[in-house]
């Protein structure tokens, strides 16, 4: 009537065999190592892996990133240098079934320039998602389980970089054909120039890409610490008998005369590892055109001056943009045309994508027919270091460059010296051997100079130059002293002082145009 029970009897006895087998998860990755070159900064590049399950057994895992970047002492955790780590995004959980093949993307977005090595690696867990966070949790700790153990998955090495553009070359043609190499150099300030194209951007130069109009203003938005002076230098304006001196030089420069123009050919080059495109932008490139009802049409002195060297053509640039693979080199063409007389300026902004923005201040000086004029890019000089104890002292020079079409006779006070000389025991620190003399019209005149140092120090004087119009300009001497056993600092570029052997040769413009 209710629920029957059978016992088997005590002396039945039933033998049950289980059989299973165990084995060690694991994952295999194609391929192994990836190297993805260079990757620019600010852009982002992505990996491909194939990720197989050898095992007869369904695998879960979870994979981790280890970054090291280049430092002096070889691969150090980016950790511990702190900024330089990069973003990398993946699939941090993996599960594969048995003999299944599973895609893995990584992507890669550095934010410093450096040299990265991203190694991917995962620990294998049959148990619950639980046991996986303490894998997580605990494969910092050195735990000897082979379930939390790290195994490497596979290695991405890449570097990241700027765009890079740098100022190789320049050479001088029109009124400055006849300015020295070493006075190009400083009229176009490359030093400074090449200064700032070699330090990082700030975000505010990241902003925008070229070619974008985003000032409401007429004026240049300055949002770049980097400024530069670039000085076309001076020269008369055209006459002639039949027109007026500013309509003839129009003419002049209107037919492409380059008597009449001050032109810089600069050599740029890539020198990075990744392709630059940069673009000389006008204020007007840059300006987002109102909505006639919300322009008031008011202008102040500076908007209104830029408009009038704007309309004038006074400044340009050709080619305006261009791209560079690495190790590539353009010629750019600057000019500034000498037909309104006064003194011109004109804000122009080099930008390079996704790197730096520079403003360039350009100014050009448009001298009357017959005014004498001596040109001074800066009233400082300095002279190259002279190791003390030298036998035989080198001559050093400084260049007078007269922009007019008149002679100009100058004389400098020697004075200074003589004071220098006495302070020091009655020895020649700082001898010239030319304390007068006269400048050709559109010409430069070289000044010798012996600096002769005492003592491991540096010296400074300041001299006063007498002109033959009647000007005078103080100009201020330094040079430095140096021992004989230490190294005089490298020099990045040309300078007055150096000798001729010294700077680039004005044949590599041509050689590299053509």
């Amino acid at each position: 009537d209710g629920p029957h029970c059978f016992l088997a009897p005590p002396t039945d006895q039933s033998i049950l065999l289980l059989y299973g087998e165990g084995c060690r998860g694991k994952l295999e990755c194609q391929p192994d190592t990836v190297d993805c070159a260079t990757v620019v900064i600010g852009t982002s590049a992505t990996s491909h892996f194939v990720l197989c399950n050898p095992c007869p057994c369904a695998v879960s895992c979870s994979v981790f990133a280890d970054v090291e970047c280049m430092d002096v002492n070889g691969w150090i955790p980016v950790s511990e240098k702190p900024g330089t780590s990069p973003f990398i995004d993946f699939q941090r959980e993996v599960e594969l079934q048995p003999g299944v093949r599973k895609g893995l993307n990584v992507l890669l977005r550095p934010t410093l320039p450096a040299q990265y090595r991203c190694t991917l690696k995962y620990t294998v867990s049959t148990t619950t998602p639980a046991c996986l966070e303490q894998c997580g949790s605990n494969r910092g700790r050195g735990s000897s389980s082979s379930a939390l153990a790290l195994h490497v998955l596979c290695r991405m090495l890449f570097t990241a970089a700027y765009p890079m553009l740098f100022v190789s070359d320049i050479l001088g043609e029109g009124t400055l054909a006849q300015v020295s190499k070493s006075q190009l150099w400083d009229m176009f300030s490359a030093d400074t120039l090449n200064m700032f194209l070699r330090g990082y951007p700030s975000s505010e130069e990241l902003r925008y890409v070229i070619g974008t109009r985003h000032n409401m203003s007429r004026k240049v938005d300055v949002r770049t610490k980097a400024v530069v002076e670039l000085d076309f230098g001076a020269a008369p304006v055209i006459v002639g008998d039949d027109c007026c001196c500013e309509g003839r030089a129009a003419a002049a420069a209107a037919a492409g005369d380059k008597q009449s123009q001050s032109v810089f050919t600069v050599l740029f080059e890539n020198k990075g590892v990744v392709p630059t495109e940069w673009a000389f932008q006008f204020p007007s490139d840059m300006h987002l055109e109102p909505e006639y009802w919300a322009d008031t049409g008011r202008l102040d002195r500076v908007e209104r001056d830029e408009l009038r060297v704007m309309d004038s053509r006074l400044f340009s640039v050709q080619p305006k943009r261009g791209r560079l693979m690495p190790g590539e080199t353009a010629v750019v063409t600057c000019s500034y045309k000498h037909v309104q007389v006064g003194t011109n300026k004109l804000p122009i902004l080099l930008k390079i994508n996704k790197g730096r923005e520079i403003l360039m201040n350009w100014r050009g000086v448009t001298l009357q027919y017959g005014r004498p004029h001596i040109h001074f890019t800066s009233r400082t000089h300095r002279f190259a270091p002279v190791p003390i104890g030298t036998r035989a002292y080198p001559r050093q020079v400084y260049e007078l460059y007269n922009a007019g079409d008149t002679t100009v006779g100058y004389q400098l006070d020697t004075g200074p010296l003589e004071a220098l000389r006495e302070k020091n025991y009655w020895m020649p620190i700082l001898e010239c051997l030319q304390p007068e003399g006269e400048v050709p019209p559109n010409q430069s005149t070289s000044i010798q100079f012996v600096f002769s140092p005492l003592e491991a120090k540096a010296y400074c004087v300041d001299v006063m130059i007498h002109f033959s119009s009647g000007s005078s300009v103080l100009l201020s001497l330094t040079g430095e002293g140096t021992d004989l056993l230490q190294l005089a600092p490298p020099h990045d570029s040309p300078h007055t002082s150096l000798p001729p052997s010294s700077l680039p040769s004005s044949s590599i413009l041509p050689h590299k145009q053509n």
